[in-house]
């Protein structure tokens, strides 16, 4: 029997993500174009690793197998926007308002306009713009920690957000405060937290990262994964991260069926990764299997 190999479940779900890029500016672009070069390049990489996987089994190696990821994630978000309208696609915002209209008659971003004050514009753009610094801390917080709980949050959020980006993928839109700023009545005054945040958005965002909310499905993940894992973090970070949720809504930035499938994806995301060992595809000569294990024993809920 040959050597086992695994994919990882945050590697397969990167790798569904950029196969599905590759192809879309493949055709759009031409398979020689740099943006369909880039997600070639992100597949190559990724099926290095899996090959590489023996010798990356535990320590270092292990590590280096969770710690690429958010880096080729951070290139294919800030590639996408500028791609998809190399390749001419159109945005879906209109179909997003559609159906909030169907599910409520509006659209939450609208129904807050009376509660607009710049004091509260304020928090929730201060609650809106902690989620880089939410996210980071989160990566490097898990990735030092013990190996099997490591795994376990990478696999869950890289992804989470694998999948999402397929969203942005394949349903582009910029939000209410770009598709539809004419309907809104009430501006959104506010002070130096609100300008700061408006400005970060504007200088970071791809203008395409709207279905689903990313913001809305990595803060849960992780808010869920600090309860189990890390109590100080979870209280630490409870009442932010419920101002952020709002705050998508209040600084017009998404739509309810954008944080409905934010919100669903976190939860799939958690179920997939609270089994007592994570599953991943084996491959070897006898062909590919589903297996538990590899981690050695299931960890235990951490009171840091």
């Amino acid at each position: 029997m040959g050597r086992r190999r695994s994919i990882l479940l945050h590697e397969a779900c990167f790798a569904l993500f950029a196969g599905v890029a590759w192809v879309r500016f493949a055709v759009a672009l031409g398979p020689a174009s740099p943006d369909a070069l880039l997600y070639l390049a992100f597949l190559l990489a990724g099926a290095a690793l899996v090959a590489a996987g023996p010798a990356l089994g535990s320590g270092a190696g292990a590590k280096l197998r969770l710690a690429v990821y958010p880096a080729g994630l951070a290139a294919a978000y800030m590639n996408m926007g500028p791609a998809l309208t190399r390749s001419g696609a159109r945005l879906w915002d209109a179909e997003l308002l559609r159906l909030d209209r169907l599910l409520t008659g509006t659209t939450p971003a609208l129904v807050l306009q009376p509660l607009v004050h710049p004091l509260l514009t304020d928090a929730l753009s201060l609650c809106y713009g902690l989620f880089i610094p939410y996210f980071a801390t989160s990566l490097i917080w898990y990735f030092f920690g013990e190996l099997p709980v490591a795994r376990r949050f990478f696999a869950g959020l890289i992804g989470l957000y694998s999948i999402g980006f397929l969203g942005y993928l394949l349903v582009p839109a910029g939000g209410p405060y770009l598709a539809f700023a004419d309907l809104f009545s009430v501006p959104l005054a506010g002070g130096l937290l609100t300008e700061a945040n408006a400005t970060l958005v504007a200088i970071g965002g791809n203008k395409v990262d709207v279905f689903p909310s990313l913001h809305c499905a990595a803060s849960a993940f992780v808010l869920a994964f600090d309860r189990r894992h890390s109590r100080g973090r979870f209280r630490l970070f409870l009442v932010p991260v419920v101002g952020l949720w709002f705050s998508t809504v209040y600084l017009r930035y998404h739509y309810l069926v954008d944080l409905a499938a934010g919100f669903a994806l976190a939860a799939v995301a958690l179920t997939a990764v609270a089994c007592r060992r994570e599953p991943s595809l084996q491959f070897s000569g006898d062909g590919p299997s589903l297996h538990r294990g590899g981690e050695g024993p299931a960890e235990q809920p951490e009171g840091r």
